[in-house]
């Protein structure tokens, strides 16, 4: 395993953002959250669909340009997602996949294709934290077989590195999208000081506002996921459980996810070194992304390996 998924420029309008969706009664995507995975997409997802001038769509994830069983349901069914907006509100949805480096270029391609104006936000971190943490969502949902973090990077067709290379993961979209509709921002910036929320509500044309509390879907919080949480996890591809009271999906989290020893034991593995070297071309990949982005100063000064309890 080591896969996220296994199966996997500005607008030329001259009406403003907001405006220019008022007219618009499509119902598809004015933006979309293309990745990367744990890095806080959902956490941004939720605090967009809490405003009131956004609306999401009612499943999470609906992977519509990266999954070809997803795809061959038709547009109308992915515009069926988004029923209950109103008019002028700004249509989003968050599939991380969209970036997965083995099916990125397909799923540029279809998105420049379906909705060629809307506005992209793709979300990056520290790349040893973001490893570190898919590392840990792997191990609970247990689909990484690895014993420890330096064994699951070194095993052979190991995903984890080509997943944090991100200038590649985001280059299909650059040769598709113009430069303002794609917007670059760091986690750490958006769940601390760094202004990375004012840079997202900006980007959509929204008045600013304080950045919501709370963070989601926190591997390191979740626990062993248990057979149970497996099977619905299965059978769940509507995405009911998101539409379910927060009171039931709170009862279900706590059945269905363990936090014993063997837990604890899995979060140690993940605070493992890294082995040498392993991040080299890591850190040569985002160097592309700086120079595309135009930074002076590097995204990430430190490059050491940070062990930190991060989510």
């Amino acid at each position: 395993m080591g896969r996220y998924d296994a199966h996997d420029a500005g607008l030329t309008s001259p009406q403003p953002f907001v405006e220019r969706v008022a007219v618009t009664a499509d119902y598809l995507p004015d933006f979309l959250i293309i990745g990367r995975p744990k890095c806080g997409s959902t956490s941004v997802a939720r605090w967009l669909a809490d405003q009131p001038e956004v609306w999401f769509s009612s499943v999470k994830e609906p992977r519509f340009f990266n999954r070809q069983e997803q795809w061959e349901r038709g547009l109308d069914w992915y515009r069926s997602l988004f029923d209950g907006a109103r008019d002028g509100q700004l249509l989003g949805e968050a599939t991380v996949g969209y970036t997965n480096p083995h099916i990125a270029a397909v799923a540029a391609e279809r998105i420049a294709t379906t909705v060629p104006d809307c506005r992209l936000i793709y979300l990056i971190r520290h790349p040893a934290d973001q490893i570190r943490s898919a590392y840990r969502h792997l191990r609970t949902s247990r689909t990484e077989p690895g014993a420890s973090l330096a064994e699951a990077l070194t095993r052979p067709g190991s995903d984890y590195v080509a997943h944090a290379m991100y200038y590649t993961c985001l280059a299909p979209y650059l040769d598709r999208f113009d430069r303002e509709q794609i917007l670059v921002v760091r986690m750490e910036d958006v769940v601390g000081a760094g202004g990375g929320w004012d840079a997202i509500i900006a980007h959509l044309g929204l008045s600013a506002r304080p950045r919501p509390d709370g963070a989601f879907n926190v591997s390191s919080e979740k626990g062993l996921q248990s057979r149970m949480q497996r099977v619905v996890g299965a059978v769940d591809a509507g995405g009911l459980r998101s539409r379910l009271p927060s009171g039931v999906r709170r009862v279900g989290r706590r059945l269905m996810w363990r936090r014993g020893a063997r837990f604890r034991r899995m979060l140690g593995a993940s605070r493992g070194p890294i082995p040498e070297g392993v991040l080299e071309p890591v850190w040569q990949d985002i160097a592309r992304l700086e120079q595309w982005l135009g930074r002076v100063e590097p995204l990430w000064p430190d490059r050491v390996a940070s062990i930190a309890d991060r989510p």
